[in-house]
C-alpha cells in the first residue's frame, strides 16, 4: 500500500490499519474537494458565456476519475459499473427527450386537440348550448 502524505510507515497491523484509515479519509476528502472545485468552475462559467465548455470539462474529469477507479476493479465489478453507466445514459436520454421542445409541443397540441374535440362533441349535442362568457362572468341574467 502506498504511504499517505505525512504518515510514516509502520510495520505493525495497527500501523497498517492507521495508514489505511488515513488513505481512505484522504481520498474521500480529495474527491469532495475536487468535485467542489469542478462545480465551482461550472458556476463561474455560467456567469460568463462558457457554461457548455465548463460542463464538458467537468464531465471529462469525472470520466477520467471513473476510468481510474475502474482500472482497480475485478471484472465483475467493472461490468456492474458499465451496466450502471448504460442504464444511466438511457435514462438521461429519455429525460432529455421528454423535455425537448418538440415533445412539449406534441403534448400541448395533444391536449388542445383533445379539448377541441371534446368541445365539438358538447356543442353538437342536442339541447346543449354553451353559456356566453359575459354571462358567466356577470352572473345569471335577471328574468
Amino acid at each position: 500500500m502506498a504511504e499517505p502524505s505525512g504518515v510514516k510507515s509502520a510495520p505493525t497491523l495497527g500501523g497498517t490499519l492507521r495508514n489505511l484509515l488515513v488513505s481512505g479519509v484522504r481520498v474521500s476528502a480529495g474527491f469532495a474537494l475536487y468535485g467542489l472545485e469542478r462545480v465551482q468552475n461550472v458556476v463561474d462559467a455560467a456567469r460568463g458565456d462558457g457554461l457548455t465548455g465548463a460542463a464538458e470539462k467537468l464531465g471529462a474529469a469525472l470520466d477520467t476519475l471513473s476510468d481510474s477507479l475502474e482500472d482497480g476493479m475485478d471484472e465483475t465489478k467493472k461490468e456492474a459499473l458499465r451496466s450502471v453507466s448504460r442504464v444511466t445514459a438511457k435514462a438521461a436520454e429519455k429525460y432529455a427527450e421528454l423535455l425537448s421542445p418538440e415533445a412539449i409541443l406534441r403534448a400541448v397540441n395533444g391536449i388542445v386537440d383533445k379539448n377541441a374535440a371534446e368541445g365539438r362533441r358538447n356543442t353538437s349535442a342536442p339541447g346543449i348550448s354553451p353559456q356566453l362568457a359575459g354571462d358567466v362572468l356577470t352572473g345569471p341574467r335577471d328574468a
